[in-house]
């Protein structure tokens, strides 16, 4: 099967899953707020997920700091060498 089909597949599938669970816990439990309270948590959602892919675009932080891992060995894992490497 082609990848565009299956991306549209699982994209198709995921929106229903959404909507699902929206009119089945988020609607129910929002609809007795007022709009301006209701608003908070749905766009909490949406900060955190375009935060994540601004952290994880090449050069979003700096440019000097590299996608590759390592090459110094360390006793911890690749990551949070990186991190350190990051940091320090």
């Amino acid at each position: 099967m082609e990848p565009i089909v299956l991306f549209g597949i699982q994209f198709t599938l995921s929106l229903v899953a959404y909507l699902l669970i929206a009119f089945w816990y988020v609607v129910p439990r929002l609809s007795g707020l007022p709009r301006e309270l209701a608003l908070v948590p749905l766009l909490w959602v949406h900060a955190f997920r375009t935060v994540g892919g601004t952290i994880l675009a090449p050069g979003a932080v700096s440019a000097q700091i590299s996608t590759h891992p390592p090459k110094q060995h360390c006793a911890s894992p690749v990551p949070v060498c990186g991190r350190l490497r990051i940091l320090g």
